[in-house]
């Protein structure tokens, strides 16, 4: 799993997951509360806040689908688990021990 943001320690912009072969992707539209918003992050991830506003899934709906894709699996192997555990307790969806590192 994949969680971008937008900065350093900041609300997700977009999750992306490879399960049994298939790749998912989610881009995410800031909540009205979400208001800091980093110019350097938007050029990393080529996600501007316009285009989010526009484009992107409610937050909490994108929620409902990575835990409909992710079903029972038991562990998430992710490269910043403590990022993503950070997140998605933010979000209450995944327990907490449902995410592991992965050596990158």
């Amino acid at each position: 799993m994949q969680i971008n943001i937008n900065a350093f320690w900041s609300y997700p912009i977009s999750v992306g997951l490879v399960l049994g072969g298939r790749s998912y992707y989610w881009e995410i539209a800031p909540k009205p509360e979400w208001t800091d918003w980093s110019a350097a992050s938007e050029k990393i991830h080529g996600l501007s806040l316009s285009y989010l506003e526009q484009n992107g899934q409610p937050a909490d709906e994108v929620c409902r689908q990575v835990q409909e894709v992710i079903g029972n699996i038991k562990i998430i192997y992710s490269d910043q688990p403590d990022w993503e555990f950070t997140v998605w307790i933010q979000f209450r969806r995944i327990p907490p021990s449902h995410i592991a590192i992965i050596e990158t």
